[in-house]
C-alpha cells in the first residue's frame, strides 16, 4: 500500500520526486532553480538543502538509506554524496564526461553501494563507482 504524499512538484514545480527509505521525507529538485529541496511526508518542513544539483540537471540525485547522491560543478562535474544526517557533503568522484542534461540521470541501490549515472561520451560503457 502506497502512502499519498504532498503534491510538492504541482506546488512548486519540482521535478523526480523521490521517497526516503525511512518515508520521512521527498526529496526532489526545481526545473528552472535547480537545488535539493526536502519536504517531509505530512507536508511541513520544506526546506531548500543544496543548491546543487544546478538548473538543467534536475535529474541528477539519487536517494539512499543514509542520504543523497548528487552532480555538481566545481568547476568540473563532480558527484558528492550528502550524509542528511550528519548534514556533510563530500567528493566522491570528478566525472571524465560532461553530463546529459535535462533528463534523469542517475540512480543507486538502497544500500548507497551502487550508483548509476549517464554522462556524455562518444562510447558506450557502464561504470560503477563503489563507496565504502
Amino acid at each position: 500500500v502506497r502512502r499519498h504524499l504532498p503534491d510538492e512538484t504541482a506546488r512548486h514545480g519540482g521535478l523526480g520526486p523521490l521517497e526516503s527509505y525511512d518515508g520521512k521525507a521527498l526529496y526532489y529538485s526545481l526545473f528552472d532553480h535547480g537545488g535539493l529541496w526536502s519536504v517531509s511526508t505530512t507536508g511541513d518542513n520544506e526546506r531548500r538543502l543544496l543548491d546543487a544539483p544546478h538548473a538543467g540537471y534536475w535529474g541528477y540525485f539519487a536517494v539512499t538509506e543514509s542520504g543523497v547522491y548528487l552532480l555538481d560543478f566545481t568547476p568540473k562535474p563532480t558527484i558528492f554524496y550528502y550524509d542528511t544526517g550528519r548534514q556533510k557533503l563530500t567528493p566522491i568522484l570528478t566525472m571524465s564526461e560532461t553530463p546529459i542534461g535535462q533528463e534523469p540521470g542517475m540512480g543507486a541501490s538502497r544500500s548507497g553501494k551502487i550508483l548509476l549515472f549517464a554522462q556524455g561520451d562518444t562510447s558506450s560503457s557502464i561504470a560503477m563507482v563503489e563507496y565504502p
